[in-house]
């Protein structure tokens, strides 16, 4: 069911203009008071079919982390416009950077589909909801509007997210 739901999402990403799209859901982002009073932000970088939320990373106010895959798991480090890249698993770029994150306010969640519950569906490796786990933070999953729906299937270990901004909403999730 859930890479039914994958293959879904990625042929609509592929119909949808991801560009101005990202740049809504980052305005919505930046109107949000938790990120207005954030001062550590966990970010991903985007695939091509993902939101790009790069732009956000010129607030200088801000530090911004981004994952780097590490055994099965995830952990942030520091990131910014000079940062080197280097392809990880998956081949998605990370920070060559030594500086993990201690204390993240905020961690954007990448996602392929989200429900109106905060439940994400992700790429499948499992690694956010393992570090969601032990996470105390506010999360925030973006996702076009054209991909929420009511409901997601969920599995016991998945996490959902206290947002969901999309380019025309900001859904609190209780």
């Amino acid at each position: 069911m859930k890479s039914e739901l994958r293959q879904q999402a990625l042929k609509k990403r592929k119909e949808i203009d991801l560009l101005q799209i990202s740049k809504q859901i980052c305005n919505n982002i930046s109107a949000l008071q938790e990120y207005k009073d954030a001062k550590n932000i966990g970010i991903f970088y985007p695939k091509e079919v993902e939101i790009n939320l790069l732009p956000l990373c010129e607030n200088s106010y801000k530090n911004f982390y981004l994952p780097k895959v590490i055994n099965n798991g995830i952990e942030f480090f520091k990131f910014d416009n000079n940062t080197e890249m280097l392809r990880g698993k998956f081949n998605i770029l990370e920070p060559n950077s030594d500086i993990m994150a201690q204390n993240l306010d905020i961690i954007i969640v990448p996602a392929l589909m989200a429900d109106t519950k905060g439940y994400r569906l992700g790429w499948g490796g499992g690694f956010y909801d393992r570090f969601l786990s032990e996470f105390a933070g506010v999360t925030l999953c973006p996702i076009p509007k054209c991909q929420l729906v009511q409901t997601l299937p969920k599995e016991e270990h998945d996490k959902k997210c206290n947002y969901i901004v999309t380019e025309y909403d900001i859904i609190k999730i209780l």
